[in-house]
């Protein structure tokens, strides 16, 4: 719940705002919970929902060091990207919406 919370949080705070904000700053309110979007939450949903899938099918037990070591070398790298990705879009989404409320 908390992370459709979020959407329904960003999108919420946006349509508030539209109507007391004009020119650079509605334009801003408008790209804030697009990137939030577009940038975190699809991101989440096809790559790293995915990924981590595909990690809990494997049988970490059952397979041998050569198997654990190609699978992490599969699954690390784009996910850890991913995650930054996620981290700086949501961090900029967050400072965004900061700025824009100071202005309200």
């Amino acid at each position: 719940m908390v992370w459709i919370g979020s959407i329904v949080a960003v999108v919420a705070a946006a349509g508030l705002g539209f109507a007391q904000l004009q020119g650079t700053p509605r334009l801003l309110l408008i790209l804030a919970p697009l990137l939030y979007i577009l940038g975190v939450q699809i991101s989440t949903f096809t790559i790293n929902v995915p990924l981590n899938n595909q990690l809990q099918t494997l049988q970490v037990d059952a397979i041998g060091e050569t198997a654990l070591k190609s699978a992490r070398l599969h699954f690390e790298p784009q996910w850890n990207q991913w995650n930054v990705n996620r981290a700086l879009l949501a961090s900029l989404t967050s400072a965004l919406l900061m700025v824009l409320l100071c202005q309200l």
